[in-house]
């Protein structure tokens, strides 16, 4: 059957030379992958649509329940332009994607998530990126039912974190995501990745890029 879905790019893998592998996320079926043949040709017209961290509108052919697609047209609906600029919002971008990609079940339409995944990459462009991923991880925590505040080792003994974690969770995500005065970011955000680290199975890849990009501008 035919479906028009709007989805975000989570991620894209070369499938021969003229194709690409798509992990969308979609708002009305949930977490897909699809197959967009042509789309790796240079010059391709659906090229910028199947870029993360692109949100596209696309026409997809797939079987009732099934979990794969396969792309027969579309077009960009927002490429978020701000977060190429930089190379530290687009490595949280990397981020965010590759969270959504691993922690979320295939065929599954939550559209809450969906709105909290988009919500985040556009205050990405002129926010503070680590408070942003730091709501957006505390949001969608509790929307899997988790409460950080409560549930993440070493919050209770840090009350800074555990009342902007708590307070995340019950607003969502909104303008503007600041983080208060010494706040231990770099420390909460390695609370939260071990406390999903069993449903991860392995560390996530855009974390350890980020942090070798890190370390690299640190010699310039």
């Amino acid at each position: 059957m035919y479906v028009n879905v709007t989805a975000i790019i989570l991620s894209v893998r070369r499938a021969g030379e003229k194709d690409k592998r798509l992990g969308l996320y979609t708002q009305e079926l949930g977490r897909l992958t699809a197959l967009a043949v042509g789309a790796a040709r240079p010059g391709a017209k659906m090229g910028p649509a199947t870029e993360p961290p692109a949100e596209s509108r696309f026409r997809l052919w797939t079987e009732k329940d099934s979990t794969h697609a396969r792309v027969t047209g579309g077009g960009v609906e927002t490429s978020f332009p701000a977060l190429r600029a930089d190379w530290r919002r687009m490595a949280v971008a990397h981020f965010l994607c590759e969270w959504m990609e691993r922690l979320t079940p295939l065929a599954h339409p939550q559209p809450e998530k969906y709105e909290l995944f988009r919500r985040a990459l556009a205050l990405l462009a002129t926010g503070d990126p680590e408070a942003v991923r730091l709501a957006f991880m505390a949001r969608f925590l509790a929307l899997a039912g988790y409460n950080a505040s409560r549930d993440v080792a070493g919050l209770v003994s840090t009350p800074d974190a555990a009342s902007f974690m708590s307070d995340r969770a019950s607003r969502g995500l909104e303008e503007p995501v600041t983080l208060p005065p010494a706040f231990p970011a770099a420390y909460l955000r390695q609370q939260l990745l071990k406390f999903v680290a069993p449903l991860l199975h392995s560390p996530l890849r855009s974390a350890a890029h980020e942090e070798a990009l890190k370390e690299f501008s640190s010699r310039e």
